[in-house]
């Protein structure tokens, strides 16, 4: 579905892959959960969900290490 694509992408990032995500999403809202080690790795990490075919929206739940 549509979060396994967007947690696949974010895995397979070097810029965030190693950040602690996870994304959920309900009829095209994404909700990006987990820690971030900075706000560029933040920035990127909404870009790539964002990016996500079937995403419109994204709601950010991450917080800072």
């Amino acid at each position: 579905g549509i979060a396994s694509v967007a947690n696949s992408r974010l895995n397979d990032d070097s810029m965030v892959g190693r950040a602690t995500l996870s994304v959920t999403v309900d009829n095209g809202l994404a909700i990006l959960y987990g820690t971030v080690p900075d706000e560029a790795s933040r920035q990127r990490a909404l870009q790539i969900v964002r990016g996500t075919p079937g995403v419109y929206d994204v709601l950010d739940r991450t917080r800072k290490r």
